[in-house]
């Protein structure tokens, strides 16, 4: 999809993050400045008024498309309006007063008072029903201005941006090229950099073909997820061009909490003591490679302190490995031993399932697989109110904040809108805190936010399985390298000698 209320739902979103811009962003930077919000197109970050329901921005002038148009305020209501009604995330958006409706019937969407623009002073101001103490990261990545007579709809070609390139080229799953905007000039070194390349072109190969272009200087850059050996042996031999980058990812089996034997918190925690990490990230590592964990929150991430109850021997902050005797021990309490457990997974995971099915008939359990093909893989998570395991996938982060994590899988509201399986009062109060705190207190929302992940982890609705890395090939003409948990690398940023 080429559509920029949808950037970040595409493989070429690295990329597509230098064509488009929003009032906000996140810095265009390596390592964790790159969580840092900055203001992008608006001169400023607002502080939120009204009981932090309202938030007004001034656009910086002169700001130009690359069909060389002014950038106006009111281009921003078709840019909320394709969020909403075409945008992977339109949740995020309900916030909006009119955003609901808007979403839930978008013939008779009507944001007159959720979205007032001003072209004459350059103001876009956003109303919301509630707080929303994330609004700012959703803008960052889901809103852009698109210029006026844009459709709403769902774009199938290019729609001009604001940033130093430009989409030239595009065809779906095999061309994809950005060229410099001659209109862009750099107003933001933080939030939108001017680039170094004069053309940013991606071709689709095979992670062998990809390596070897790279290796012979036919290419500059190549993402891709081979086997471990493949990796270690690229590692070897190219180690100044071999880069890995820890996401901000966390992939987990998920546990039917309403379900026996797994509505016993002692036999989910149970499964958390008996599966070896060592193992999980073993066999996780065919497709990339895997850190060992047993929490929510990946590392290098807003909120995140090291937390692994599930390990034998000394709590270190390392994980020494599984303890099968206790974890029979907790079984045994549960009186749950010989029950019949369903998994349900993709075959491409046959191994993953495999094992954890091994895991549980080792504490007694009768366990029965289920496979489906991968092309069924974003239904299993609903499928989780039919069987007690799913191995369906974890959660990469929309933004850089604990809230990410717990809003989408964790909270109350998923166990009632979506696949009906976990909801922690505890857990609810100290997320709802956390997010009251974030602008008056943001070092006691960042603490929250440790003990959301913490209790989450107590509770044990799923099994972590671990945090992904991606893997990066350079040639060896390829200077600056910089890379983004949350973008990837920083193409815009490297020259090529």
């Amino acid at each position: 999809m080429i559509d920029p209320a949808a950037v970040h739902d595409t493989v070429t979103m690295p990329a597509e993050r230098f064509v488009y811009d929003g009032l906000v962003a996140h810095a265009m930077s390596d390592g964790v400045a790159s969580q840092t919000l900055v203001p992008d197109l608006a001169l400023a970050l607002p502080r939120p008024s009204n009981g932090d329901k309202t938030y007004a921005f001034t656009l910086r002038p002169g700001i130009r498309y690359s069909t060389g148009r002014e950038v106006h305020a009111a281009d921003f209501r078709t840019g909320v309006l394709k969020a909403l009604t075409v945008g992977g995330n339109r949740e995020y958006f309900a916030s909006i007063v009119g955003g609901r409706q808007c979403i839930d019937h978008p013939a008779s969407c009507d944001l007159s008072a959720g979205l007032i623009t001003d072209d004459a002073t350059r103001r876009v101001t956003f109303n919301l029903v509630a707080p929303d103490s994330q609004f700012l990261h959703k803008l960052a990545y889901f809103v852009h201005p698109v210029p006026s007579g844009t459709p709403t709809t769902v774009s199938r070609s290019p729609v001009p941006g604001t940033g130093p390139y430009m989409i030239v080229a595009y065809v779906p799953g095999k061309k994809f090229t950005l060229a410099r905007n001659p209109h862009f000039r750099q107003w933001s070194f933080a939030a939108q950099p001017d680039g170094y390349p004069d053309v940013i072109d991606f071709r689709r190969l095979t992670d062998g073909k990809a390596a070897a272009e790279v290796i012979a200087g036919r290419a500059d850059v190549a993402g891709f997820s081979s086997t471990a050996a493949v990796r270690a042996n690229l590692a070897r031999r190219y180690p100044a061009q071999f880069k890995e980058q820890l996401l901000a990812e966390t992939s987990f089996e998920y546990l039917n909490t309403a379900m026996a034997p797994f509505d016993d918190i002692r036999v989910r925690e149970a499964l958390n003591y008996a599966v070896d990490r060592n193992r999980l990230v073993a066999i996780m590592g065919a497709t990339a490679r895997y850190r060992v964990t047993c929490q929510i929150l990946p590392p290098n991430f807003p909120s995140y302190r090291w937390y692994c109850p599930y390990t034998t021997g000394a709590r270190d902050g390392r994980y020494h490995g599984p303890d099968l005797a206790k974890a029979k021990e907790l079984v045994r309490l549960s009186r749950t031993r010989g029950m019949a457990v369903t998994i349900r997974g993709t075959a491409d995971d046959h191994e993953l399932n495999s094992y954890v099915a091994t895991v549980l008939r080792q504490l007694g359990y009768t366990v029965k697989l289920r496979e489906v093909s991968p092309t069924l893989d974003s239904g299993l998570f609903w499928a989780l109110r039919r069987v007690q395991i799913t191995s369906a996938p974890g959660w990469i982060a929309d933004y850089p904040a604990g809230s990410t994590f717990y809003d989408a899988v964790f909270s109350c509201k998923t166990a009632v809108v979506g696949a009906g399986w976990y909801c922690n009062p505890q857990v609810e109060r100290a997320a709802a805190e956390a997010n009251r705190t974030r602008v008056s207190d943001p070092a006691k929302a960042s603490s929250l936010w440790t003990e959301v992940d913490r209790l989450i982890t107590d509770g044990a609705p799923v099994v972590a399985l671990g945090n992904a890395t991606s893997t990066t090939l350079i040639s060896r003409r390829v200077g600056n390298y910089q890379s983004s948990s949350l973008v990837g690398p920083l193409l815009s940023q490297m020259w090529v000698r």
